[in-house]
């Protein structure tokens, strides 16, 4: 609704969100607990409770842009026994541990920082396996999507450590994901339980998400002015066989800044820098001077490059 009221040149949503976030409090989706209510029972006229963590952890990833000061304050309650940290590192529970260590700080005044108490929800984890759902939850994606969006470094670096030494990692075509696995703990008592979601998108979102980037988008939003104004390259698409780690146009420095790698061998390439000021134009690849250009207004610059698969970086900048 955002990004329509910018495309439209509208403000339908400065009203709704206003009625929404009144109707949240009157119906009781915060739950006192922290977590946000599963959903909104319409006969029974009543919020019903959460019964895992990864639904509030999806609508803080996205309710941050609009709701941040309530996420951020709800954070540490909501995550409690969800995280917890052993050896310094943080790590993720299984939705039954963390619902039973939930209940013994919660309610029965144990300590959250005890190992202790971890081994005691482990033991009393049976009973919070509900059975009206016969499969475990998007936690690992939707836990590291919040994550990243808030700007939890530390937690959010400690999980993708520990998918990158338990859960597979595998590389394909250039991109990283890690295979569906339906055992839900190892040995050790570590989740290692990964569905497709996690494995193919949420875990990558996360990667690539900066803090507050969904609040970035909703606050400036990009929009036909903004672009109109800004050098753009075209040319290009995941058909190249060629990852593009790095694309910005630096308005202070007047450059263009492209970073890429081949995924397999290497790759030829040729792309267009568009709507570029007239001038003088240096193309450096990686940091050596490769070509002068003179464009007028209207001209486009072309880059023409063989790329493999050490990262290559081509820098376009007035002389």
């Amino acid at each position: 609704m955002r990004y329509n009221d910018v495309r439209d040149g509208t403000n339908n949503v400065e009203d709704v969100l206003k009625k929404y976030e009144a109707s949240l409090i009157k119906k009781g989706m915060f739950a006192e607990d922290g977590l946000y209510a599963s959903f909104f029972a319409l006969k029974q006229r009543k919020a019903m409770p959460a019964r895992q963590g990864a639904h509030t952890a999806w609508a803080n990833a996205f309710m941050n842009t609009w709701n941040s000061e309530k996420v951020h304050s709800l954070y540490d309650k909501q995550v409690l026994g969800f995280l917890t940290t052993a050896d310094g590192k943080t790590h993720l529970n299984p939705t039954g541990v963390a619902m039973a260590f939930r209940q013994l700080v919660l309610e029965g005044g144990e300590d959250p920082h005890s190992v202790e108490t971890l081994r005691k929800a482990r033991k009393d984890s049976s009973k919070f396996s509900f059975q009206a759902l016969p499969f475990q939850t998007v936690s690992w994606g939707l836990f590291t999507m919040m994550l990243s969006e808030l700007g939890k470094t530390k937690e959010l670096n400690d999980l993708l450590d520990f998918a990158d030494t338990h859960l597979n990692p595998t590389w394909e075509k250039g991109g990283l994901y890690y295979p569906r696995n339906d055992q839900l703990l190892d040995d050790e008592q570590n989740m290692i339980h990964v569905e497709p979601h996690s494995g193919n998108s949420g875990f990558g979102y996360a990667r690539l998400n900066i803090p507050d980037g969904q609040k970035k988008m909703w606050e400036k939003p990009w929009t036909r002015s903004v672009l109109a104004s800004r050098p753009w390259v075209d040319g290009l698409s995941l058909a190249e066989g060629v990852d593009f780690l790095r694309g910005t146009w630096d308005d202070e420095a007047g450059a263009m800044i492209i970073t890429l790698k081949a995924w397999t061998g290497s790759q030829n390439i040729s792309f267009s820098i568009r709507n570029l000021p007239k001038s003088e134009w240096a193309v450096f690849v990686n940091q050596k001077l490769k070509d002068t250009v003179t464009l007028e207004d209207g001209e486009e610059l072309r880059v023409a490059e063989q790329v493999g698969e050490d990262e290559m970086d081509i820098v376009v900048t007035t002389t």
